[in-house]
Protein backbone atom coordinates (compact mmCIF):
# COMPACT_ATOMS: atom_id res chain seq x y z
CA UNK A 1 0.00 0.00 0.00
CA UNK A 2 1.58 3.34 -1.10
CA UNK A 3 1.62 6.10 1.59
CA UNK A 4 -0.53 9.20 0.37
CA UNK A 5 1.26 11.88 -0.95
CA UNK A 6 2.26 15.05 1.01
CA UNK A 7 0.37 17.79 0.54
CA UNK A 8 1.80 21.13 -0.94
CA UNK A 9 2.11 23.92 0.76
CA UNK A 10 -0.69 25.62 -1.68
CA UNK A 11 -2.74 22.23 -1.04
CA UNK A 12 -2.50 22.51 2.26
CA UNK A 13 -3.68 26.17 2.70
CA UNK A 14 -6.58 25.59 0.28
CA UNK A 15 -7.70 22.42 2.74
CA UNK A 16 -7.14 25.03 5.80
CA UNK A 17 -9.28 27.45 3.93
CA UNK A 18 -12.34 25.16 3.27
CA UNK A 19 -12.19 23.53 6.60
CA UNK A 20 -12.71 27.20 8.06
CA UNK A 21 -15.04 28.25 5.51
CA UNK A 22 -18.56 29.16 7.04
CA UNK A 23 -21.38 27.33 4.61
CA UNK A 24 -24.38 29.08 6.02
CA UNK A 25 -24.76 33.16 6.26
CA UNK A 26 -21.49 33.81 4.67
CA UNK A 27 -21.94 36.86 2.96
CA UNK A 28 -19.90 39.00 5.42
CA UNK A 29 -17.09 35.91 5.63
CA UNK A 30 -12.91 37.15 4.49
CA UNK A 31 -10.03 36.21 5.02
CA UNK A 32 -9.22 36.95 8.20
CA UNK A 33 -11.07 38.59 11.35
CA UNK A 34 -9.87 42.15 10.88
CA UNK A 35 -10.04 42.37 6.45
CA UNK A 36 -13.98 40.66 7.62
CA UNK A 37 -14.51 43.52 10.51
CA UNK A 38 -12.93 46.59 8.40
CA UNK A 39 -15.13 45.55 5.71
CA UNK A 40 -18.12 45.02 7.49
CA UNK A 41 -18.10 48.97 9.16
CA UNK A 42 -16.55 50.53 5.65
CA UNK A 43 -20.37 48.93 4.21
CA UNK A 44 -22.23 50.43 6.85
CA UNK A 45 -20.52 53.42 5.93
CA UNK A 46 -20.65 53.53 2.40
CA UNK A 47 -25.01 52.62 2.74
CA UNK A 48 -25.64 55.85 5.29
CA UNK A 49 -23.53 58.33 2.84
CA UNK A 50 -25.86 56.60 0.37
CA UNK A 51 -28.84 57.04 2.40
CA UNK A 52 -27.96 60.50 3.87
CA UNK A 53 -25.13 61.78 2.46
CA UNK A 54 -21.81 62.45 3.36
CA UNK A 55 -20.45 61.20 7.39
CA UNK A 56 -17.60 62.73 7.47
CA UNK A 57 -15.96 60.10 8.80
CA UNK A 58 -12.11 58.83 7.30
CA UNK A 59 -9.21 56.95 7.79
CA UNK A 60 -11.19 53.48 8.81
CA UNK A 61 -8.70 50.89 9.98
CA UNK A 62 -8.43 47.74 12.24
CA UNK A 63 -7.56 48.49 15.68
CA UNK A 64 -4.63 46.48 17.01
CA UNK A 65 -6.88 45.64 20.11
CA UNK A 66 -9.65 42.94 20.76
CA UNK A 67 -11.59 45.93 22.15
CA UNK A 68 -13.11 47.81 19.78
CA UNK A 69 -12.98 45.89 16.50
CA UNK A 70 -11.89 49.28 14.30
CA UNK A 71 -11.73 53.48 14.94
CA UNK A 72 -12.13 56.26 12.43
CA UNK A 73 -11.98 59.77 12.83
CA UNK A 74 -15.04 61.87 12.51
CA UNK A 75 -15.60 65.49 10.64
CA UNK A 76 -14.18 66.80 14.04
CA UNK A 77 -11.50 65.10 14.02
CA UNK A 78 -11.87 62.68 17.24
CA UNK A 79 -11.98 59.36 17.23
CA UNK A 80 -15.12 56.96 16.32
CA UNK A 81 -14.77 53.16 17.79
CA UNK A 82 -16.85 50.55 16.11
CA UNK A 83 -17.02 47.03 17.43
CA UNK A 84 -18.57 44.09 15.01
CA UNK A 85 -20.89 41.09 15.83
CA UNK A 86 -22.61 39.17 13.69
CA UNK A 87 -26.52 38.20 13.99
CA UNK A 88 -27.22 34.49 13.05
CA UNK A 89 -29.68 32.05 14.89
CA UNK A 90 -27.63 29.12 15.68
CA UNK A 91 -29.09 25.32 14.51
CA UNK A 92 -30.11 22.89 17.32
CA UNK A 93 -27.42 19.84 17.46
CA UNK A 94 -28.94 17.17 14.39
CA UNK A 95 -30.24 19.77 12.15
CA UNK A 96 -28.24 20.79 8.81
CA UNK A 97 -26.37 23.93 9.20
CA UNK A 98 -27.78 24.82 5.92
CA UNK A 99 -31.25 24.82 7.03
CA UNK A 100 -32.97 27.91 6.58
CA UNK A 101 -33.72 29.10 9.98
CA UNK A 102 -37.11 30.70 10.59
CA UNK A 103 -37.15 33.94 12.81
CA UNK A 104 -40.30 35.59 14.80
CA UNK A 105 -40.14 39.54 15.56
CA UNK A 106 -40.03 38.74 19.06
CA UNK A 107 -37.06 36.46 18.34
CA UNK A 108 -35.58 38.89 16.19
CA UNK A 109 -35.73 42.00 18.67
CA UNK A 110 -34.45 39.17 21.46
CA UNK A 111 -31.55 38.13 19.89
CA UNK A 112 -30.43 42.05 18.93
CA UNK A 113 -31.39 42.86 22.17
CA UNK A 114 -28.86 40.18 23.46
CA UNK A 115 -25.92 41.36 21.25
CA UNK A 116 -26.19 44.80 22.08
CA UNK A 117 -26.18 44.09 26.32
CA UNK A 118 -23.24 42.10 25.47
CA UNK A 119 -21.32 43.88 24.07
CA UNK A 120 -21.96 46.80 25.99
CA UNK A 121 -20.15 45.33 29.36
CA UNK A 122 -16.96 46.03 28.13
CA UNK A 123 -15.92 50.00 28.01
CA UNK A 124 -14.21 51.33 24.72
CA UNK A 125 -12.42 53.77 27.31
CA UNK A 126 -12.90 57.66 27.15
CA UNK A 127 -10.74 58.14 23.89
CA UNK A 128 -13.54 57.62 21.72
CA UNK A 129 -16.06 60.83 20.42
CA UNK A 130 -18.66 57.89 19.49
CA UNK A 131 -18.70 54.39 20.56
CA UNK A 132 -20.10 52.00 17.71
CA UNK A 133 -22.25 48.37 17.70
CA UNK A 134 -22.31 47.07 13.81
CA UNK A 135 -24.49 44.28 13.92
CA UNK A 136 -24.29 42.32 10.83
CA UNK A 137 -26.49 39.82 9.26
CA UNK A 138 -26.83 37.42 6.14
CA UNK A 139 -29.79 35.48 7.53
CA UNK A 140 -31.80 34.68 4.42
CA UNK A 141 -35.30 35.12 5.58
CA UNK A 142 -34.53 38.27 7.14
CA UNK A 143 -33.14 39.84 4.30
CA UNK A 144 -35.46 38.71 1.87
CA UNK A 145 -38.03 40.49 4.91
CA UNK A 146 -35.85 43.47 5.57
CA UNK A 147 -38.16 46.22 4.12
CA UNK A 148 -41.34 44.78 6.19
CA UNK A 149 -38.72 44.07 9.40
CA UNK A 150 -37.52 47.86 9.51
CA UNK A 151 -39.97 49.33 9.87
CA UNK A 152 -41.05 47.26 12.87
CA UNK A 153 -37.27 46.93 14.84
CA UNK A 154 -37.16 50.99 14.73
CA UNK A 155 -40.27 51.20 16.71
CA UNK A 156 -38.43 48.95 19.43
CA UNK A 157 -35.69 50.33 21.75
CA UNK A 158 -32.80 48.29 22.98
CA UNK A 159 -30.58 48.35 26.49
CA UNK A 160 -30.12 50.25 28.66
CA UNK A 161 -26.81 50.71 27.35
CA UNK A 162 -23.82 52.51 29.61
CA UNK A 163 -20.99 52.56 26.99
CA UNK A 164 -22.71 52.17 23.18
CA UNK A 165 -23.62 55.58 21.70
CA UNK A 166 -25.46 54.21 18.45
CA UNK A 167 -25.81 50.69 16.90
CA UNK A 168 -27.17 49.50 13.49
CA UNK A 169 -28.27 46.39 11.92
CA UNK A 170 -26.51 45.53 8.54
CA UNK A 171 -28.08 43.25 6.11
CA UNK A 172 -25.69 41.82 3.55
CA UNK A 173 -26.44 43.21 -0.17
CA UNK A 174 -29.83 43.44 -1.49
CA UNK A 175 -29.85 43.25 -5.42
CA UNK A 176 -33.50 45.06 -5.80
CA UNK A 177 -33.71 48.46 -6.53
CA UNK A 178 -30.49 48.89 -8.36
CA UNK A 179 -28.78 47.16 -5.14
CA UNK A 180 -28.09 48.13 -1.89
CA UNK A 181 -26.79 47.00 1.51
CA UNK A 182 -29.92 48.00 4.02
CA UNK A 183 -29.43 48.84 7.53
CA UNK A 184 -31.40 50.56 10.34
CA UNK A 185 -30.44 52.14 13.38
CA UNK A 186 -31.48 50.99 16.83
CA UNK A 187 -32.67 52.94 19.05
CA UNK A 188 -30.56 52.61 22.30
CA UNK A 189 -31.81 53.54 25.67
CA UNK A 190 -29.34 55.15 27.56
CA UNK A 191 -28.81 54.36 30.95
CA UNK A 192 -27.38 56.46 33.59
CA UNK A 193 -23.67 57.03 31.99
CA UNK A 194 -20.78 58.54 34.88
CA UNK A 195 -18.87 61.58 33.44
CA UNK A 196 -14.92 60.33 32.53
Amino acid sequence: MSQPRPASFLEEQLRQVQERKKRYASFFESTDKQTKEVGIVGTLLEAKEKAEGPQGIRRLRATASEFPDCEAVNAANKRVGYEVTELVKRVKRGRSDLARKEWSEDEVVAALNAQILRKDIRSFGNDFAARILVIHTDEPLLLASHDQLIPLIEKKAFGPVRNLDEAYLLFSYWPGGGGYYPFVRLRLILANRQAG
